[in-house]
């Protein structure tokens, strides 16, 4: 009776180390899926005899809970997920005697169709927006320097015909631009003047649509059916430019 006890111990708790959120390894390649959260020094373990070994706990990201936010080791970003702060810290992460910037992240699908972020610099995900920026000293890790933090708006399946003013940037498939608005200052470029465009969501909007964008490629599905002239629109001060006029077909 005792083995059989013992054995069912055994299995219960190999079965709750396989599938708990965290677990510590030997060093290795970090599956898909998982990211280093801290190391453990640890003389002569995994075989390496004489050797410190730093060995990795990794955490299971799918088992994160919605709407927070994890702090890891340096490492790329996982795939979904970003960058919103980052943390010093003095020997961490196996870094013995030096200053670790350690990354906290977010999962992007926890945030809503048109709701808003605050992140580190880095590349815009697709599907968001940069609709601002934030100058904030020594923050994300860069000591001394003045960062520029963006906001990023989630523009992933927003209603048609919804408009959106955002910081100059490529223009996303399914949008046009209609106007612009100059601010001194604003999108992170102090002392100058800044164009921002306003954008719209022309897919999916019905057949007969008529609307009035600045000069830019015509999307698919719409025709130009007409030009109309304006001075100093579409962020052209000084000029005559010509409003281009489409349908949706």
């Amino acid at each position: 009776m005792k083995n059989i006890l013992l054995l069912f111990l055994i299995i219960i708790t190999t079965i709750t180390s396989l599938f708990s959120q965290t677990q510590e390894v030997c060093p290795q390649a970090i599956p898909r899926g998982w990211v280093v959260i801290s190391y453990r020094s640890c003389a002569g373990c995994c075989g390496q005899s004489g050797e410190l070994v730093q060995m990795p706990t990794i955490k299971k990201l799918d088992e994160i809970p919605i709407g927070e936010t994890l702090e890891i080791c340096p490492q790329p970003t996982p795939r979904g997920w970003i960058i919103v702060s980052y943390r010093s810290c003095a020997g961490c992460c196996g870094q013995s005697g030096e200053l670790v910037q350690r990354p906290t992240i977010k999962r992007l699908s926890d945030i809503p169709p048109g709701q808003t972020l605050e992140i580190c610099p880095q590349p815009t995900p697709k599907g968001w927006l940069v609709v601002s920026y934030r100058s904030c000293a020594g923050c994300c890790g860069q000591s001394g320097e003045l960062v520029q933090m963006q906001t990023i708006k989630n523009i992933d399946d927003l209603a048609a015909g919804e408009t959106l003013e955002i910081c100059p940037q490529a223009t996303p498939r399914g949008w046009v631009i209609i106007s612009y608005r100059s601010c001194a200052g604003c999108c992170g470029k102090a002392g100058e003047l800044v164009y921002m465009p306003t954008i719209k969501k022309v897919r999916d909007l019905p057949e007969g649509t008529v609307l009035e964008i600045c000069p830019q490629p015509i999307p698919k599905g719409w025709i130009q059916v007409r030009t109309k002239t304006c001075a100093g629109c579409c962020g052209k001060p000084g000029e005559l430019v010509n409003i281009i006029v489409i349908k949706k077909i």
